[in-house]
C-alpha cells in the first residue's frame, strides 16, 4: 500500500473509531502530569523524573498493559531514538552492542561472536512480568562502566504489595499463537512477594520463503518465571531477592537451507540487596547479582555467558545537593562448546571499579557531574566522566546540554576465540547533546540535537593478510559517528491524547563516508490514545526510511516501510477484562534483514482476570 494513502486513512481513524464507539472520546487516559511523581534511577539513585537532565523516557505499567505487546521489540519500537532490526535494537543509531541492558539492577550481556561483538540477544528479553521501562540515551559510562555506549535500557518486574492480588490471563491469535500468564502479588507485615508464569507457543512464519526447508514455518515455545520476596529488617533496612528465567525454544532456518536447526536460548537474571537508610541523608544499597545468556542448538552451537557482580552504592544528601559513591566488581565467564568449524573457548576476566557523582539545583539552575574509573584485568585502566546542565527559562520552558565518554571491552570470544586477539583494544565514544523542553497545559514537546562519534571500533575480514584464522578476524580500524536529531511531542484535543515521534540520523562511516548499515536516516511514528467508561483504545503508525544491508557483500537498499497497529480494551466487569491487539494492519511486506521475511497482519486476544 501507497505511504500517502495509508496516512490518509490514518488521519481519518479517529473519527471512525468515534463513530464506532459512539461518545467514546467522553475522557483521555488519566496521565501522569506530575513529574515529582515518578521516580527514576538513571543517576543510579532514586530521583524525580522531573531532575533527571540526562534525555530519558519511562514507560509505567499503564502504558505497557494499555499496548499489549508480545515482545520487547514492540515496546521499544515506537520510542524516540530507537529502531529495530530484526534481533538488533539500534539506540540513536549507535550498534546493537553499545546499548546495556538491565533487568532489576542486573547486567545482561552475552560474550558470544554469533551476536556480533556481543551484545543483548534482545529475542531472549521476556516482555511479560515488566512493571516499568527506562530508556536512558547518551553515553552513561561515567555511571554504569562499559557497553553504555549508546544508552542504557532498564527493565523492572513487579514486586509485592500489601494483601493479596492474584491474576491470570490467556489468549490466542494468528499463526495458532497461544498464551497463558498467571501470578501473585502480596504482602504482610514486613513481607512483600511476587510470583509469576508465563507460557507462549506459536507456529511462527515462513522466515526465509525464498529457500526450501523444513518445517515450512519457524515455530517456538516460551516459558518465564518470576519471583521477588522482600523483608522490611526494620524501618530503616529492607533485604529482597529476585529470579527470573526466560527460557525459549525455537526452529531456525540454516542460511542456505534443509533441515530447520532446533535451538533453546536462555537468559536468567537473581540477585540479592541489602537497602539501608543510615540517616535522613545518607543511604546505602549493597547488591550482589547474576546473570546467565546461554544458547543451545542442533547446529551444534553451544555457548553462555555467566556475568556475577557485587556492587555497594551510597547517596549523601546535603544542602548542596546530592553526592553518590559506586564501587563495582564483575567477573565475566564465557564457555563455547566446539562447533563443526572451531574449537572450543573458555575466557574469563573482572573488573573493578570505582565512581562518583555530584548533582544539585539553585534557583534556576541544576547540574550533574559523573566521574568512573574501571580497572579491567585485561585490558587495564579506562576513565569515564559526564557533565549536565540544565537551566528552567520560564515555568514552561527549559533547556540542557550534557557531554561524556564511554567505552566498549572487546567481548571475550574476541579476545580468546580462533578469530580474536589479545591486541584488540576497546570502542571509544564521546557524546554531546542539547534538548529543549516545553510544556503547557494540553501540549508539549521536547527536540534533542545529538552527536556520538566512535573509535576503535570492532570490525571483521575476510581478506586481511595479517588474519591468521583462514583470513578471517577481528581488527580496530573503524572510525564512525552518527549524529541526529528526536522530536517528541503530545497534544490533548477534545478528549484525546496524540503523541508524535521523529527521529533524523546521519550514521556514517568516516572513513569512507558510507551510510552505517541496517539503521534508517529518517524513522516517524504517530499515535493516539483515549479511554472512556469500559473501553480504552490506541494506534500508532510507523514510518522507517530506506536502510542498507549488505548481506551478499553488496550493498542493498531496502525500502521504506510504514505500520500501522491498533489495540484496544474493554472492562467486561469489576475483577475481568478483554484486550485486543491487531498489529501491520494492511499487512504490508518489508524486511528488516534482506530475504528474511517478517510477520504481516496478526491479531492476538486475550482475556485477563485481576480481583
Amino acid at each position: 500500500m501507497k505511504t500517502g494513502t495509508l496516512r490518509a486513512r490514518f488521519a481519518v481513524l479517529p473519527l471512525a473509531l468515534a463513530g464506532i464507539f459512539p461518545g467514546a472520546f467522553a475522557q483521555t487516559i488519566e496521565k501522569q502530569n506530575n513529574l515529582q511523581e515518578i521516580v527514576v534511577t538513571a543517576s543510579r539513585y532514586a530521583q524525580p523524573l522531573s531532575d533527571v537532565m540526562s534525555d530519558l523516557t519511562v514507560l509505567d505499567r499503564e502504558s505497557i498493559q494499555l499496548q499489549g505487546a508480545s515482545n520487547i521489540s514492540q515496546l521499544l519500537a515506537t520510542q524516540a531514538g530507537v529502531q529495530v532490526s530484526g534481533n538488533s535494537i539500534y539506540l540513536r543509531g549507535a550498534e546493537s552492542r553499545m546499548t546495556s541492558l538491565y533487568i532489576d539492577g542486573v547486567r545482561v550481556e552475552s560474550h558470544d561472536g554469533q551476536n556480533f561483538g556481543g551484545g543483548v540477544l534482545w529475542d531472549l528479553v521476556p516482555v511479560d512480568q515488566i512493571d516499568r521501562i527506562e530508556i536512558l540515551r547518551g553515553a552513561a559510562s561515567a555511571v554504569y562502566g562499559s557497553d553504555a555506549m549508546a544508552g542504557v535500557i532498564q527493565i523492572f518486574t513487579k514486586r509485592g504489595k500489601t494483601g493479596l492480588h492474584p491474576y491470570a490471563s490467556a489468549g490466542s491469535g494468528s499463526n495458532n499463537t497461544r498464551k497463558t500468564n498467571v501470578g501473585v502479588r502480596g504482602g504482610f507485615g514486613a513481607i512483600d512477594y511476587a510470583l509469576g508464569f508465563a507460557w507462549q507457543e506459536s507456529d511462527g512464519i515462513n522466515t526465509r520463503p525464498d529457500l526450501v526447508h523444513t518445517p515450512d514455518t519457524e515455530g517456538y515455545k516460551k516459558n518465564l518465571m518470576h519471583a521477588q520476596l522482600g523483608f522490611d529488617l526494620n524501618k530503616e533496612q529492607r533485604l529482597e531477592a529476585r529470579f527470573l528465567e526466560h527460557r525459549v525454544d525455537a526452529r531456525t532456518v540454516p542460511w542456505g537451507g534443509g533441515n530447520d536447526t532446533t535451538g533453546t536460548g536462555v537468559i536468567s537474571t537473581s540477585s540479592v540487596g541489602l537497602q539501608s537508610q543510615w540517616s535522613e541523608s545518607t543511604k546505602t544499597n549493597l547488591k550482589l547479582t547474576r546473570s546467565v545468556s546461554a544458547k543451545k542448538d542442533s547446529a551444534p552451537n553451544d555457548y553462555a555467558t555467566t556475568l556475577e557482580g557485587a556492587s555497594l552504592d551510597a547517596e549523601f544528601k546535603g544542602l548542596a545537593g546530592v553526592i553518590t559513591g559506586q564501587l563495582d566488581q564483575r567477573w565475566d565467564a564465557y564457555d563455547a562448546k566446539p562447533t563443526t568449524w572451531d574449537p572450543a573457548v573458555t575466557g574469563n576476566r573482572t573488573t573493578s571499579a570505582i565512581g562518583i557523582g555530584y548533582g544539585t539545583k539553585f534557583e534556576k539552575h541544576a547540574l550533574q557531574v559523573n566521574a568512573r574509573n574501571d580497572q579491567d584485568s585485561i585490558f587495564g585502566v579506562y576513565q569515564t566522566g559526564a557533565f549536565s546542565y540544565a537551566y528552567t527559562m520560564s515555568e514552561n520552558w527549559k533547556v540542557s546540554a550534557s557531554v561524556g565518554n564511554a567505552f566498549r571491552a572487546p567481548t571475550l570470544e574476541q579476545v580468546f576465540g580462533p578469530y580474536g586477539s589479545v591486541q584488540l583494544q576497546p570502542e571509544k565514544s564521546q557524546n554531546s547533546e542539547i534538548s529543549i523542553d516545553y510544556a503547557l497545559n494540553k501540549a508539549s514537546f521536547k527536540t534533542t540535537l545529538f552527536r556520538n562519534s566512535f573509535d576503535n571500533m570492532i570490525s571483521s575480514s575476510q581478506t586481511l593478510t595479517t588474519c591468521a584464522a583462514a583470513g578471517y578476524c577481528y581488527y580496530n580500524i573503524d572510525k564512525a559517528s552518527v549524529e541526529g536529531a528526536t522530536l517528541r511531542a503530545t497534544y490533548d484535543w477534545q478528549h484525546l491524547h496524540f503523541y508524535g515521534v521523529a527521529e533524523w540520523l546521519n550514521p556514517k562511516n568516516d572513513l569512507t563516508g558510507e551510510t552505517l548499515l541496517n539503521r534508517a536516516r529518517r524513522v516517524m511514528t504517530l499515535g493516539m490514545e483515549a479511554a472512556t467508561g469500559d473501553w480504552t483504545y490506541g494506534a500508532d503508525l510507523k514510518e522507517t526510511g530506506e536502510r542498507f544491508d549488505n548481506s551478499t557483500l553488496t550493498r542493498l537498499t531496502l525500502p521504506s516501510y510504514t505500520l500501522l497497529n491498533v489495540y484496544f480494551s474493554k472492562k467486561l466487569s469489576k475483577d475481568w477484562q478483554w484486550k485486543t491487539r491487531f498489529d501491520n494492519v494492511t499487512d504490508v511486506k518489508y524486511q528488516h534483514i534482506y530475504q528474511v521475511a517478517t510477520p504481516g497482519a496478526t491479531l492476538f486476544t486475550s482475556i485477563h482476570w485481576t480481583p
